[in-house]
């Protein structure tokens, strides 16, 4: 029954990302932007949460707010350093997010060929892009969907952790460690610093 529920939401996720390229498609240049930093945003939550002991309101504390996890930098940069992505996603995480500040923060009426954005968007190629795919807006949504489905998937094989045992004031587990190598370091200290030599 498990393997069921679990392929259950395994087909809900991917629609979800399927529907989110389609949803790309359809959109305004800058509409297309906000939507793919947004969902990417979210993809990124989702991952951390896979990833934390269940404790919501401790989560929605760090990732909500003016915590530094709650702008989309924040939780592609804690991404990366808990090691849940690659080197190479949280680059094109970053790309996508300047991309998104340029279109968030600009009075002008930009597109993807204004120049900065075009450039940005060529930083996104991968090898196995296809050859049609040479547009600045094709390949915005094309890295958008890929980046999207990679965090998927390492959401999926993510391993939560359970919360850690609480042996914080009880002095019997951790007895042996404060009569041995504990009694130890306390007497170098001791032998350092309270010497009369």
């Amino acid at each position: 029954m498990s393997n069921e529920i679990r392929l259950e939401d395994e087909v809900a996720g991917l629609h979800s990302i399927f529907m989110f390229n389609i949803e790309l498609h359809k959109e305004s240049d800058r509409g297309c932007v906000l939507l793919a930093a947004s969902f990417l945003d979210n993809c990124l939550r989702e991952l951390l949460k896979a990833n934390c002991v269940d404790d919501e309101s401790a989560f929605n504390d760090i990732c909500n707010g003016s915590s530094p996890f709650a702008t989309f930098s924040g939780k592609i940069d804690l991404s990366y350093l808990l090691g849940l992505i690659s080197l190479e996603a949280k680059r094109y995480l970053h790309i996508i997010r300047k991309i998104r500040n340029e279109f968030a923060h600009s009075m002008e009426i930009i597109d993807f060929n204004t120049e900065n954005v075009a450039n940005r968007c060529r930083n996104l190629i991968l090898e196995s892009f296809p050859e049609d795919s040479n547009s600045p807006r094709s390949i915005f949504i094309t890295a958008s969907f890929g980046v999207a489905g990679y965090l998927a998937g390492q959401t999926e094989s993510a391993l939560k952790p359970e919360v850690a045992e609480d042996t914080f004031g009880n002095i019997e587990e951790h007895e042996e460690y404060i009569n041995g190598r504990g009694a130890q370091l306390m007497d170098a200290l001791k032998d350092k610093y309270f010497s009369n030599n």
